[in-house]
């Protein structure tokens, strides 16, 4: 007799279990489980088991697996009975997951607010937590130490950050994890790259070009280059084209291109997030003529990551705009030592070295740094452009605003006498190489075009003009 009723339960039990993953709707479903709370609590340790018949069913054990998460939700949120779900996924000290699994949002609120050091910790605990356990279990902890690896970059100890990505890489070949190849071996080249360690990186860049071999030939290209590159000597910036999004290096371009081809001052390592960050926040002081604020925060930036031309780059402009010519001077000098040729510095630095000796008067910094940097109408532009030149005629930094702004407005040929004017002033090879390139591109083809944009590779002018130069006199070449 007694096997009989413990059959009977059986088949209650089994005809339960069939009716929760049978329910159909939400409302019949919270009704089963509202009605046979005891049933269910005593039965669901016999339920976590997934039946034999069905463990090679991929389907079927998502949809039974799906039934158990539900019922164990429905008991801790509805009937605040917590024990079915710890029972099914443990708890915190029990399953490295779950601990993983609550804190990683901490870890990313940690890092985007650029507090690495938090980071760090929380990552470490997570990190032993980890130490067991294989399959997601393994992939989890090479996450983890990944991000661990990016914390120590961020912090500017990039020794520690390829300890880590080096120990991520290994559980990702391990597990065949082709994302996570990619991404460690991208991050142990730029951890090299900062280190200024030109072996390793060149390593790191020849296994991303056998790693894209077979499936991006383009991507190959680039990091075996790339690794030719270091292992030579990488300069502290030159010029690279992106089309699409892709990066060449010049004498890489394709002869046939679509869509439009742009040029990108490219450093020998990338900047630290909060460099970037603390230069944009004092970038929008800037632009508020905030210009206390923002040479705080340029200050920040520059000592948060002092390998970053940007922050003294900026500062210096906001030192020229705030009449200390002499501080702006040594600022553009910092600028040229780390990244020689960055964006506009060399004109920066003449411009500060007139205005210290009286040559010209501060409107012309003033008018010049409005056309470039906030974004009004060209008429507008223009007429300012105008006024400061009746005064200054001779310089030829405003010629070139002056040209600039009449292309945009469509008025080429007299943006073609104004570029013309400004080669007649006294020249320095940045701005003489930006006014040739942009006359030639006003003129019909013949030989004064060749000849300008010859003359615009100047190696110690403006590095995107000359690249400039350099690709269309290619391109007028073949045409």
């Amino acid at each position: 007799m007694r096997a009989f009723f413990d059959w009977l339960l059986g088949r209650k039990t089994e005809v339960l279990w069939r009716e929760l993953q049978n329910s159909g709707t939400q409302k019949r479903f919270d009704a089963l489980c509202r009605a046979n709370p005891q049933s269910i609590s005593s039965h669901f340790a016999e339920w976590r088991t997934v039946p034999e018949d069905i463990r090679n069913d991929g389907k079927s054990v998502q949809r039974y697996a799906g039934t158990l998460m539900a019922v164990a939700t429905y008991f801790r949120d509805r009937l605040q009975q917590p024990e079915l779900m710890n029972d099914l996924i443990g708890t915190e000290e029990s399953n490295p997951l779950l601990y993983w699994q609550n804190h990683s949002p901490a870890v990313a609120k940690l890092q985007s607010s650029f507090r690495f050091e938090e980071a760090e910790a929380l990552l470490t605990k997570i990190l032993n937590r980890l130490q067991t356990g294989t399959g997601h279990v393994t992939s989890i902890r090479a996450m983890t130490l990944g991000n661990l690896g990016t914390c120590r970059f961020e912090l500017r100890d990039a020794d520690s950050a390829v300890v880590y990505f080096r120990q991520a890489l290994a559980i990702c070949e391990q597990e065949s994890d082709t994302e996570g190849i990619q991404a460690y071996l991208g991050n142990l080249f730029q951890a090299h790259r900062y280190r200024n360690d030109p072996e390793a990186a060149s390593e790191s860049a020849l296994k991303l070009s056998g790693f894209f071999s077979a499936g991006d030939p383009q991507l190959s290209t680039w990091y075996a280059r790339q690794a030719e590159i270091v292992r030579g000597g990488e300069p502290l910036s030159r010029v690279i084209a992106t089309i699409g999004g892709r990066n060449y290096e010049l004498n890489m371009l394709p002869a046939e291109t679509e869509g439009s081809v742009k040029f990108l001052l490219y450093r020998n390592r990338l900047p630290l997030k909060l460099s970037t960050e603390l230069t944009r926040r004092g970038d929008e002081l800037f632009l508020q003529s905030l210009l206390e604020p923002a040479l705080e925060f340029y200050r920040q930036a520059a000592q948060s990551d002092p390998p970053d031309p940007q922050p003294h780059y900026q500062r210096a402009f906001a030192l020229m705009m705030s009449a200390r010519y002499a501080d702006a001077i040594e600022a553009c000098h910092v600028t040229e030592e780390l990244a020689p040729g960055w964006f506009h510095c060399r004109e920066m630095l003449w411009m500060a070295q007139q205005l210290l000796i009286g040559k010209f008067d501060h409107e012309v910094l003033v008018t010049t740094g409005i056309v470039d940097d906030f974004n009004q109408p060209p008429k507008q532009n223009l007429n300012a452009l105008v006024k400061v030149m009746k005064s200054f005629p001779g310089v030829a930094s405003l010629h070139l605003r002056h040209g600039q702004t009449l292309t945009a407005l469509d008025r080429r040929s007299e943006a073609a006498a104004a570029f013309r004017q400004g080669l007649t002033c006294e020249l320095i090879p940045d701005v003489e190489t930006r006014l040739c390139v942009a006359l030639a591109t006003v003129l019909e083809a013949g030989p004064e075009r060749g000849e300008l944009l010859r003359r615009a590779q100047d190696p110690e002018g403006n590095y995107v003009a000359a690249a400039t130069a350099e690709v269309l006199e290619r391109l007028f070449n073949r045409t």
